[in-house]
């Protein structure tokens, strides 16, 4: 069987017995239509399954109904800040387009694939690109609204958070529990485009809890074996280690207990992010809210395409410490009160 072609407007029009001008109007809500005519346009509308190109009104009101999306999408943070994104772009009909800014490509190709999206959607979303000329020549290429998360640029709005709050937070919280060394890490960054809030987040904590007591330690990508031998060089003769992330706060965790330092007896662990595994391994960690994060960012650049978007503003999101089970007091012995369940 044949399906049934799509209702069109006009055919919505002969319905109604009214002019295909008039549907048009009722179904964008204008207040020509009085409030009667709109009721039943609506109501007929639903009986016959008609529904709004969203494609077709865009171009008319030279609108797309599409938000572009650049970001590292192998990172976790950049998948949650999406889903948070997505809720509000569902919510006010567009969509996303991605450009996932991996590394490897050359520079002018990136400028080209920006300048092709920035044709395809009204206004567009940076996640944690490197910030300096590259993020400028992007913003520039794309030529429509943007809203940057977790990195900025002086001529357009962000959503960050203050990596150097973070820092205190976890250095605070271990001083708290009497720890004087501890070992700072953070993960290769796996993309020469991508900005290291982690490296930023490490040089803040080793100024908060002090250069003199803390080692700091890059773990580079790669094989485990020498991930894992990276982090027990850095874990010697420390009693507390801040990692950068959450991912990899958990793989020091099991490598330090593979290798018979059980947490927080031995060594007190902490990372950044609340990852969603962190609650079920017991993290202690400053919590981020990227989801919350890419609501916001998305409210803000559907507003500017929209024309109701406010001067550039930069809004900081909150961060807080979540003690858990994986900290403890300098000299084992169990959980503290501050450490929480």
């Amino acid at each position: 069987m044949r399906p049934q072609p799509r209702p069109r407007l006009v055919d919505l029009a002969d319905r109604l017995n009214v002019a295909p001008s008039t549907v048009s109007r009722a179904l964008a809500g204008s207040k020509s239509v009085s409030a009667a005519t709109r009721k039943r346009v609506i109501e007929v509308a639903r009986d016959m399954g008609y529904s709004v190109n969203p494609v077709a009104s865009g171009l008319k009101r030279g609108q797309t109904s599409s938000i572009g999306l650049i970001a590292v999408m192998s990172y976790w943070y950049s998948g949650a800040v999406t889903s948070g994104a997505d809720r509000v772009a569902a919510a006010h009909d567009y969509d996303f387009v991605v450009m996932n800014a991996v590394g490897g490509i050359d520079r002018e190709v990136l400028i080209q694939r920006a300048r092709r999206l920035g044709q395809r959607v009204d206004g567009a979303l940076a996640i944690d690109i490197r910030e300096g000329e590259l993020l400028e020549d992007l913003i520039d290429a794309l030529g429509v609204p943007v809203v940057t998360i977790g990195c900025q640029s002086p001529s357009v709005s962000a959503v960050l958070v203050d990596n150097e709050e973070i820092a205190r937070q976890a250095a605070a919280h271990l001083h708290s529990l009497g720890h004087q060394r501890a070992a700072a890490l953070w993960p290769q960054n796996p993309s020469p485009l991508a900005y290291d809030n982690a490296l930023v987040r490490t040089d803040a904590f080793t100024t908060a809890f002090g250069a003199a007591g803390t080692r700091r330690q890059m773990i580079p990508a790669g094989a485990s074996g020498t991930r894992r031998a990276a982090i027990l060089e850095a874990a010697t003769d420390v009693s507390a280690i801040f990692c950068a992330t959450d991912a990899l706060a958990i793989e020091t965790i099991a490598t330090l207990r593979d290798a018979g330092r059980p947490v927080p007896d031995d060594v007190s662990v902490i990372g950044v992010d609340d990852h969603p595994l962190a609650e079920a391994v017991g993290l202690t960690t400053v919590a981020q809210e990227p989801e919350a994060m890419g609501e916001l960012a998305t409210a803000m650049v559907i507003a500017a395409a929209q024309g109701q978007g406010a001067p550039r503003e930069i809004v900081e999101h909150s961060v807080h410490l979540v003690a858990r089970r994986t900290s403890g007091p300098y000299g084992g012995g169990g959980l503290s009160a501050v450490a929480g369940a």
